[in-house]
């Protein structure tokens, strides 16, 4: 037989009697089809079909398994191409490169020629190497590893444990991922568990991933899910097959396929270690739906103790919008873990007793989010009491309540219990130092600026005590409009003491009802003040649908205006106008003059314009100016015209722009007029207005300067693939080279579609290709940004301006020429004259 395979090796690559088989790969916490192993079949027309027990060793002794396995390789990437076109979705393969293909000097430089060849991104192909392979010339296989790692391959051990220095080969060299033979341990009973419970958890604190192979029944399943083994591969979940069989398959058997996107995702999931003592639960959220992807069954203990019997019953408490646990934990993950991304503990009354949740985002991709959860029962057992009562009375308020917090005035700290928003101070620290300052900090984030007062009057720490003395109940309330969603929303807020506390500790409740709330709607019949306390009015305080508009206007845009009486006195501002001169409230204006307020060093020309105004009913525009404001000298242009009524003036009515800060607005929207927001280089207008510069100094001195293009083919299919926050790494990534290369000296440019643009003058064209080759070779030895493993090839293209091509009609030409060879990019490099 030996000799048989060795007489027709040749003619079974040529005829493709070797063919590619697939095994799929499954992601254990999901079960969706990740990967897949690529085995070599060997189907002869003449012996039927051979086992790669009997050809592949033949091959490693003579030498030729290097050509068996760049023969894998190739055509690993034409099924690729194939499944591309047809518009299904691919996923990660891994080959087999043996010892002696490590040995080959250029084997780095074939594999590359194949994956460049049919423009196979790395990040699809893994690459496995069987721990026998370290038996001997170790030193020689050392250097090929970290190459194809610095490429951006993964390289994973194959057979881990099946050899005898597996720990020793694992310490001194980097992988990716170990896969363990399922069936080096005939026996699946306790011990051999416990083994593969020790590989897993040390996979995990090293940093790498697991695939067991060779899983043959659901039992071997569920133990691997339950001590978070990262893949499976085996028998029970498919043989091997033929590509386009593999294909069906997956159909037939309704797998989800998962999406490259989705690989770092679930890769950062997985590396959390599930073999803990602690409750421990993996929740996925997206699309406004929760997930359980994996539960221990310490959790599973706690939620049956808390009355829930089963994972599924809970997912659907989670997912019913009329529970209050839905509203809980949506919020706890939208609110907290997301936003603020540390971990975070909340306890939460449930019946007789109170349950902690601690919590942790882990990964968020494309509208998922993963968070770890820890669960504990917290059970209360003391004797009836006056604590107790409210202990009841707190259990009973708190899905009621959108935010608690409890005042301990003698330590003078906030101590938060719930929170419905991240951004607020209660929602970022668990306790406070500093209860007057964490008011007002609220205040000026998120209390509607008509209320700000009557908060200012109820939150006022220095009379609380005495406020809730007064009242039998030691309860005082009040409402007022708070942000929540983006809108401003009526909010009752309650301060209530805590008994046997001296009225020195100070519970706070916030509920936000809803306007069809009957409460509400009275207290706002009895107090319609509320509706206008602090508002801007008009001259006559008369209402209409205009006087709406003008409130808004004046309550939420940046234009700095004021109005005036006949008598040159403030009657109102609006609340730009306000914070520009640090003013809390309009009462601290409203009648008074310039004068009375000391903003201007010289008073006399505002003076004299607003008389004018006042008497003549003239407009005064761009009028120039200074005031001090914050202890500085500020240069402003000031605008006032009459307001009319009944044909008489009764006022002034102007506005003023700040002159630097128009100017720093100016330069904001040039910047944002010229350059690429992702990588801070030159856009389309930037690259053409620098063009034309460049022309001129041309023209003027003789300078003569050359455009270089590099056009990076891959980025689009990269963005597609793992989404805008990818891309905009890649983009960052490849700006970031440009300007280390160039420096200093060359105008860069990101157009669109992963194509750049230097513009840079020279003297010797030699010296351009140079640096261009240089650049080329930067950007190519780009293999990761951010979590993403990624391939970059630039194809370049460089023109040169000189006293040959260069007249005045050049500008158009060049332009014209750029806008053809956007997305063209044939990487040629144009000769000097073109």
């Amino acid at each position: 037989m030996e000799n048989y395979i060795l007489e027709h090796f040749d003619e079974a690559l040529k005829n493709k009697w070797i063919e590619v088989y697939y095994q799929p790969v499954v992601r254990t916490i999901t079960g969706a089809f990740c990967g897949a192993e690529a085995l070599a079949r060997w189907n002869d027309p003449e012996k039927g079909l051979l086992s790669p027990a009997e050809f592949i060793p033949v091959l490693e002794n003579t030498g030729r398994i290097t050509e068996l396995d760049l023969y894998m390789l190739e055509q690993i990437c034409q099924d690729y191409q194939m499944v591309s076109k047809r518009g299904n979705r691919v996923v990660p393969v891994s080959f087999n490169l043996s010892r002696k293909d490590l040995l080959h000097n250029d084997i780095i430089e074939r594999i590359e020629a194949i994956m460049a060849r049919y423009n196979v991104p790395r990040e699809l192909v893994n690459v496995e190497i069987t721990e026998s392979a370290f038996v001997e010339d170790v030193e020689r296989i050392g250097p090929v590893l970290k190459k194809l790692h610095e490429l951006g391959y993964q390289v994973w051990m194959d057979d881990f444990g099946s050899g005898y220095s597996s720990l020793g080969i694992l310490k001194d060299y980097s992988f990716d991922e170990i896969k363990i033979d399922m069936s080096f341990l005939s026996k699946f009973d306790k011990k051999a568990r416990n083994i593969i419970r020790s590989v897993v958890t040390m996979a995990k604190r090293i940093g790498v991933q697991t695939l067991a192979e060779g899983v043959e029944t659901k039992e071997q399943y569920v133990f691997l899910y339950t001590i978070g083994c990262e893949k499976i591969q085996g028998y029970y979940f498919g043989r091997p097959m033929p590509g386009d069989v593999l294909e069906q398959h997956v159909k037939d058997t309704q797998q989800t396929v998962e999406s490259l996107a989705l690989q770092n995702y679930y890769n950062k999931i997985s590396a959390v270690d599930y073999q803990t003592d602690a409750p421990l639960m993996i929740i996925e959220k997206s699309k406004k739906k929760f997930h359980i992807l994996y539960s221990n069954k310490k959790y599973t203990d706690v939620l049956r103790r808390d009355g829930i019997d089963s994972l599924q019953q809970w997912e659907a408490i989670l997912n019913d919008p009329k529970d209050s646990m839905n509203h809980f934990h949506t919020m706890f993950v939208e609110h907290k873990l997301q936003q603020i991304g540390e971990e975070q503990v909340i306890t939460y009354p449930r019946g007789d007793h109170y349950m902690e949740l601690k919590g942790k985002a882990i990964a968020s991709c494309e509208g998922h989010t993963a968070y770890q959860a820890e669960l504990r029962y917290v059970a209360i057992h003391v004797r009836p009491s006056e604590n107790d009562q409210l202990d009841e009375y707190l259990r009973d308020t708190y899905y009621m309540y959108s935010d608690m917090a409890l005042l301990d005035l003698d330590k003078d700290e906030v101590v938060s219990i719930k929170s419905s928003i991240a951004e607020q101070p209660i929602g970022r620290h668990k306790v406070i130092y500093g209860i007057q300052n964490v008011m007002d900090t609220y205040r000026n984030h998120f209390v509607y600026p008509a209320d700000q007062e009557a908060y200012d009057a109820f939150y006022q720490m220095s009379t609380m005590e005495q406020r809730l003395r007064q009242n039998k109940n030691g309860i005082i309330s009040c409402y007022f409009r708070s942000k929540k969603n983006g809108e401003y929303q009526w909010a009752y807020n309650i301060a209530m003491a805590l008994p046997q506390s001296d009225f020195r500790k100070v519970l706070l409740m916030v509920m936000h009802p809803g306007f069809n709330s009957e409460k509400l709607l009275d207290m706002l019949s009895r107090r319609k003040d509320w509706m206008n306390r602090g508002e801007i009015k008009t001259l006559k305080g008369k209402d209409s649908t205009a006087d709406v508009l003008w409130a808004n206007l004046c309550m939420n845009s940046p234009l700095m205006c004021f109005w005036k009486d006949k008598n040159r006195r403030f009657a109102g501002a609006s609340q730009s106008f306000l914070r520009y001169y640090g003013l809390s409230s309009v009462d601290e204006l409203v009648g008074k003059t310039d004068e009375d307020m000391h903003w201007h060093i010289a008073n006399g020309p505002f003076h004299d314009d607003e008389v004018e105004v006042l008497t003549q009913g003239k407009s005064i525009i761009g009028a120039r100016g200074t005031c001090i404001v914050g202890g500085k000298l500020h240069h402003i242009l000031a605008n006032k015209m009459p307001v009319y009524e009944d044909g008489k003036i009764v006022g002034l009515l102007g506005f003023f722009v700040d002159l630097e800060q128009q100017l720093a607005d100016e330069k904001n929207y040039t910047k944002g007029r010229l350059e690429d927001p992702i990588t801070g280089l030159n856009n389309l207008c930037g690259l053409a207005e620098n063009m034309n510069h460049y022309l001129e100094e041309f023209w003027h001195h003789g300078r003569k300067f050359c455009v270089m293009g590099f056009y990076i083919k891959e980025y689009e299919p990269f963005r597609r693939t793992f989404g805008d926050t990818a891309g905009n790494a890649y983009l960052k990534a490849i700006g970031q080279v440009l300007q280390d290369v160039f420096d200093h000296r060359a105008i860069l440019a990101y157009v669109i579609d992963g194509q750049f643009y230097v513009i840079m003058q020279y003297e010797n064209p030699a010296d351009m290709q140079q640096i261009q080759q240089e650049a080329i070779q930067h950007i190519e030895s780009i293999h990761h940004v951010g979590e993403w493993r990624c391939t970059c090839t630039a194809k370049p293209t460089l023109s040169y301006v000189n006293e040959k091509n260069a007249g005045v009609f050049r500008y158009e030409q060049l332009m014209y020429q750029f806008m053809q060879e956007l997305g063209k990019a044939d990487g040629e490099m144009e000769p000097e004259g073109r």
